[in-house]
């Protein structure tokens, strides 16, 4: 009986293995996807930051300037910035920067 038993052991063993090494793997990939999201959406936060400091700065250069531009900066090829200056409601000027990235993430 104690053969039996044991070849019965094992096989649960590794039904039981085989269930928590397929479970590792989906986590895995999970885990995979949401670090890549996180990444294109830290990298467009600082594309929409960078976009409002160079609008700032522009805005502190001629302080009459209105508009839109649009860059590409050289740390993300695969992202663009654009900043626009308009007047608000109240006759002062608002700045306004949006970040959008492209590729696969």
């Amino acid at each position: 009986m104690g053969g039996k038993a044991a070849i019965i052991v094992v096989i649960g063993f590794m039904v039981l293995l085989g269930y928590v090494s397929r479970d590792i793997t989906v986590v895995a990939s999970r885990a995979q996807g949401n670090m890549s999201t996180y990444a294109a959406a830290t990298e467009s936060h600082n594309l929409a930051i960078t976009g409002a400091n160079v609008g700032l700065a522009k805005l502190y250069q001629d302080t009459s300037w209105r508009g839109t531009r649009t860059q590409t900066p050289s740390f993300s090829p695969n992202g663009s910035f654009t900043y626009t200056v308009f007047n608000g409601a109240n006759g002062r000027p608002v700045l306004r920067s949006y970040s959008m990235i492209e590729g696969p993430f």
